[in-house]
């Protein structure tokens, strides 16, 4: 999202307690596992621990010691667990409450209000508006103890505004009233629901699809056996030309007849072709330029590829 200005802005977390330069548990074990932080660690598992945890805009710290912890570790994706000098180790809030904030994310594609995207940075929640008031309006009307992050109202670069909210952890008793704040959809049987109606529209709308995809496969057809019997009874037909000028007669999207003058060489054993642009007619076709560089061109072995010589 392309931002010209931030108007407004707040860090919306429940730790207040200054960063620490210091390990406040140097010689204490965190009891915290690869498995757990790597299958995706919930503010809940974090805050059990018998050990400092200090939450900033950008991650939250776990202080103590660490064994079998990486550094630089990858979760989801990203790089967002990191080993810090005094000992410490910040997990990036893209690592944590990962299955809440995909849920949300679910849900956001049943609503027309908030739009919620997974980016490099996290999961982030966006809705626009054409005027400043009512960004404004909703900038300070959105409720802030539902979850940990940051929250912005943006004049972006093209026209047009924007609430943001950087949404970093979630606790599990916020997760359906946040849900239901953004996207109207309140507990996990209305959103299933909604799931099924939508993949029942959906697959509706394929097997629509399908059967006018066959139509239209039915009617190009009887054009292509209506398209040979014109080629046998009106021009002299080569099969597989390898050199010399001659016409591809085809069909376009709108099943309508083209004609497209080509030129055939062999550079070695690669059949090369240049060919025209398509023409309406043959007659145009016979006085088009053809393009200047031949191209290798691959034909099946069981296909038979006719191209017209000239008119009897």
């Amino acid at each position: 999202m392309n931002i010209d200005e931030t108007l407004e802005s707040m860090s919306i977390i429940s730790d207040n307690k200054a960063r620490r330069v210091l390990n406040t548990a140097p010689n204490k074990e965190a009891e915290i596992s690869l498995e757990q932080i790597e299958q995706g660690i919930t503010i809940e598992t974090i805050e059990k621990l018998d050990v400092p945890a200090y939450q900033y805009s950008t991650q939250i710290t776990i202080h103590g010691t660490f064994n079998n912890i990486p550094n630089n570790l990858r979760v989801h994706g990203y790089k967002s667990v990191f080993l810090n000098k005094n000992g410490s180790l910040g997990i990036r809030y893209m690592a944590i409450d990962g299955a809440k904030k995909e849920l949300l994310r679910e849900c956001s594609r049943y609503c027309n209000e908030w739009n919620v995207d997974k980016t490099s940075q996290g999961y982030e929640a966006y809705k626009l508006f054409a005027d400043e008031e009512e960004l404004l309006a909703c900038y300070h009307s959105t409720p802030d103890n539902l979850y940990i992050g940051n929250k912005r109202a943006v004049k972006l670069m093209y026209g047009g505004y924007a609430v943001i909210i950087e949404i970093g952890a979630i606790y599990e008793q916020n997760t359906w009233p946040l849900i239901e704040a953004l996207t109207g959809i309140n507990n996990q049987s209305e959103y299933e629901q909604l799931k099924k109606a939508q993949t029942e529209q959906e697959e509706m709308r394929f097997h629509e699809y399908q059967q006018e995809r066959d139509q239209a496969r039915i009617q190009k057809e009887k054009m292509r056996q209506k398209l040979q019997k014109m080629i046998e009874s009106k021009y002299n037909i080569v099969v597989n030309p390898i050199s010399g000028i001659c016409y591809k007669l085809s069909l376009n999207f709108n099943n309508e007849i083209q004609y497209m003058k080509c030129e055939f060489k062999m550079r070695g054993k690669t059949l090369m072709r240049r060919a025209s642009s398509a023409c309406q007619t043959f007659e145009e076709a016979q006085n088009q330029n053809l393009y200047q560089n031949f191209k290798k061109i691959a034909r099946k072995e069981e296909r038979n590829y006719q191209y017209i010589e000239s008119e009897k």
